[in-house]
């Protein structure tokens, strides 16, 4: 049977583990991390394989969810004094990095989420990290919001609004298209923040997407 043609590399491979060459690949592995591979011989494949398996084995989840929520509170406070001095100086090119700051926050989170589980990667961490970072970005515009409250209203506003009045007025922004954008931007962060805990694979074909 001929094989799919698509995955086999038109230059000669290189294990990454122990050095050795090839021009015929057959039994050989891939180890796919975020996006890109590192090709894997047959004698090296099982450290491989017990190295990736290590990445998700046993991670300490209360220490995720610990360091991941201290992260949380920080990065939240430090989006909201930075998008507030960016609305008081009127914004502008300014807020443009209030936006990708976001990004940053996210990274922050997953970073923290990896180190309290003890290096480790996988799905559950992954689900820890986006939901925190989730959690971390709106918590920053809730301070935002609320900050606005007080500094507009004329009636004075000494009060907290509630999540379904922070979520309505939210939903109100982005229906008349005034923080479109600023969607696009928490999407990307949530997303950015779980692939930094995405855990390698091995594959013994090489997927069409897979980059060196």
């Amino acid at each position: 049977m001929e094989t799919d043609s698509y995955w086999i590399p038109s230059h000669r491979l290189r294990c990454y583990v122990c050095g050795l060459f090839t021009e015929s690949p057959t039994g050989w592995s891939y180890r796919i991390h975020r996006g890109k591979y590192s090709a894997v011989c047959p004698s090296c494949t099982p450290t491989v394989q017990h190295e990736i398996d290590a990445q998700t084995s046993h991670p300490n989840l209360q220490g995720a969810v610990g360091l991941g929520a201290l992260a949380t509170a920080v990065g939240s406070v430090a989006w909201f004094a930075v998008a507030s001095l960016a609305v008081a100086g009127g914004g502008g090119g300014v807020w443009v990095v209030v936006e990708m700051l976001a990004i940053g926050i996210g990274w922050l989170v997953a970073k923290a989420v990896g180190l309290g589980s003890g290096s480790k990667r996988g799905p559950s961490l992954q689900l820890i990290s986006a939901t925190l970072s989730a959690i971390t970005l709106f918590g920053g515009r809730y301070l935002l919001l609320n900050h606005l409250m007080r500094k507009q209203m004329t009636v004075s506003f000494t009060g907290w609004l509630t999540p379904s009045q922070f979520l309505s007025m939210y939903g109100r922004l982005l229906m008349h298209g005034a923080i479109t954008v600023d969607l696009l931007f928490l999407t990307f962060a949530i997303a950015c923040g779980a692939v930094q805990l995405s855990a390698d694979s091995l594959v013994s074909k090489l997927p069409p997407w897979a980059r060196r």
